[in-house]
């Protein structure tokens, strides 16, 4: 499936749906995203430093209060009448299926992995990182994801897998230090 659609009918603006993620200019304080046509002719979500040329996507004022800065939307916009910059005309909130597995291998592996859209989540007591080690941080960094589908499920679902990966830790003779 394509991430983006674009329609061009003779006489009227050129329309594409797109899944992009919000930024505040800090020029005129109004919420922007940035578009890039990618090989296939198709427009595609990119940073402002991207490289290469690119597009502007502009909400209008009546819109911005339904989004939330940094989190995944599908939109559709329309091009400006001097074909500059993109306006946008929807706007939905994104949100991804989550596929949760869990590996263990007795004194060796022991990690969950949350895959949804184009991020994972890793949550691995053996890592020195302490947003995946520590259940707690992890706890809190999967809450505050509102571009998951079901999220109260997910979160219940990866609290008694992180139980049970735990439980086995202490088990194989490994110390976990809480939060």
């Amino acid at each position: 499936m394509k991430e983006t659609e674009t329609v061009a009918l003779d006489g009227y603006p050129e329309k594409m749906t797109t899944i992009l993620k919000f930024t505040e200019s800090k020029k005129t304080g109004a919420y922007v995203a940035f578009v890039q046509k990618g090989v296939g002719g198709w427009w595609r979500g990119v940073r402002e430093d991207a490289r290469g040329k690119k597009k502007v996507c502009v909400v209008p004022p009546e819109l911005q209060p339904q989004i939330i800065l940094g989190q995944p939307y599908k939109v559709e916009c329309a091009t400006s009448k001097n074909d500059q910059y993109f306006t946008v005309l929807n706007i939905s909130p994104q949100v991804y299926t989550a596929i949760m597995e869990t590996a263990y291998v007795p004194n060796c592996l022991y990690r969950i992995e949350i895959h949804f859209g184009y991020k994972t989540l890793v949550f691995d007591p053996q890592s020195s990182i302490r947003n995946r080690s520590q259940l707690g941080r992890f706890m809190d960094m999967l809450k505050s994801r509102t571009d998951i589908r079901d999220h109260d499920q997910v979160v219940a679902e990866f609290e008694m897998r992180a139980k049970d990966l735990l439980r086995r830790y202490q088990n194989d003779g490994f110390i976990y230090k809480a939060d």
